[in-house]
């Protein structure tokens, strides 16, 4: 009996495998088989699994993040590493008038004037949390100012007589974080630069590229920059009033001091538990679709091929038009989403991501759901989000490079019991449920 059962069970298999094989022989010669008047089929029953898309969305680095919405700094991509960058630029202009003060009495105190400029750094302000966790790194700072003196044409060589000279002193670039009261002063390695040739423009660089990581790890606010200008005078002087020297002796009248500041970040970063919120529409033009899902044997399917440096611990429920939520969607409450593989990039001299990571959440089809199903115009995702980590280095920071995305893509999948009926020799299967 069981030789019996294992031949028929042969002998089906291979009747299948030759089903393409007969129906193109029938096709092309179907008056050579005489024998095959009657009509000959195969029937069975099956349950297949279509999954058909719903829903999809491709979140970058700057969609996910969240701090670029609204941000006047500049996001970029490097075009020799790939590196996602954050660039920050402003200027700092301050016009003086050198006989708008006139002081009365002997003088030997020189000229001194106070250089000075407030930038708003909104980098960390459009993160609705920021998570005490958060570090960034390689973060470069560059500071210079060009300064111009306008005089006569006679200055000049009253400059070099009376070996005039001028120079910054007293150099401080603060952090300012307001909501913390924290503040960072960035040393200054050289507080005391010469300017030489005034009127002819000076470009002098007050800092070169610094690593400024711990200047912005306060996650300031507002960055301010504080100098002081000083004209003085080699040669032995003496004068009632020294700005009414300058500007009536020697025929000076204002100088210019213009300050540029520049921040770069590679955004090399590390944190954990920052939180993101996104929405996935549905399609549109799903509900005939819809109709066909049944409770205990439908699904929705979620499939999320992550390729950022980043671990994601994700809930998701379905909203309306007005973004009330429905119902929630995973059983569980929350589902782990593995960050993309990192490896050390000699590009960016940091970790990136490597290969991707995919990860399927199925969720049931119950009587809740089907009802939320038809009144969704949503999916609501809430991430806790955290850097990759690496089983050969303690906290590595991430550098984002900008082709990184999560790549999510919702499903439908039927399992109905299908009846196949196969006639051999047509051109088509009849399916009846």
């Amino acid at each position: 009996m069981k030789h019996s059962l294992l031949t028929k069970i042969r002998l089906a298999l291979l009747l299948l495998a030759l089903v393409p094989l007969a129906t193109s022989c029938l096709k092309e010669g179907l008056n050579d088989f005489e024998g095959l008047r009657h009509p000959m089929q195969i029937t069975g029953t099956f349950n297949p699994e279509l999954g058909l898309p719903i829903g999809q969305a491709d979140i970058n680095i700057t969609d996910l993040l969240g701090l670029f919405n609204e941000t006047s700094g500049i996001i970029e991509i490097d075009p020799q590493t790939g590196a996602a960058t954050v660039h920050y630029d402003t200027t700092f202009l301050n016009i003086f008038d050198v006989s708008s003060t006139k002081h009365r009495g002997k003088s030997t105190v020189p000229y001194q004037r106070s250089v000075q400029g407030t930038m708003d750094f909104d980098l960390f302000s459009n993160i609705d949390v920021l998570p005490e966790t958060f570090r960034l790194e390689k973060v470069f700072l560059t500071l210079t100012t060009d300064i111009m003196a306008h005089g006569t044409p006679a200055t000049q060589n009253l400059l070099n007589n009376y070996d005039v000279f001028a120079y910054f002193d007293n150099i401080v670039l603060t952090a300012v974080n307001s909501t913390t009261h924290q503040s960072y002063t960035l040393p200054i390695i050289q507080d005391s630069i010469p300017i030489n040739n005034m009127l002819t423009g000076a470009s002098i660089l007050v800092i070169d590229s610094v690593d400024a990581s711990d200047f912005l790890n306060i996650k300031p606010d507002c960055i301010t920059y504080n100098a002081q200008l000083n004209i003085n005078f080699g040669t032995a002087f003496w004068a009632s009033d020294i700005t009414q020297f300058l500007s009536d002796s020697l025929g000076l009248s204002t100088i210019d001091v213009n300050s540029h500041l520049s921040i770069y970040s590679p955004l090399t970063i590390f944190f954990s538990d920052a939180s993101y919120n996104a929405y996935i529409g549905l399609d549109a033009n799903r509900n005939d679709l819809l109709e066909q899902l049944q409770i205990d044997s439908s699904y929705l399917v979620f499939e999320f091929v992550n390729g950022l440096p980043l671990q994601l611990n994700l809930s998701a429920s379905l909203t309306d038009a007005d973004s009330h939520a429905l119902v929630s969607l995973f059983e569980n409450g929350v589902g782990q989403l593995n960050a993309a593989a990192i490896g050390f990039n000699a590009a960016t001299q940091s970790y990136t991501a490597t290969t991707p990571t995919t990860s399927i959440v199925r969720v049931p089809i119950t009587s809740e759901l089907l009802q939320s199903i038809s009144k969704a115009s949503n999916i609501h995702l809430l991430a806790s989000l955290s850097t990759a980590a690496d089983a050969n280095v303690s906290q590595p920071a991430v550098s984002i490079i900008g082709s990184d995305a999560l790549a999510v893509r919702v499903y439908a999948t039927l399992r109905p019991h299908v009846n196949i009926t196969y006639p051999i020799g047509a051109d088509s299967i009849i399916i009846s449920k």
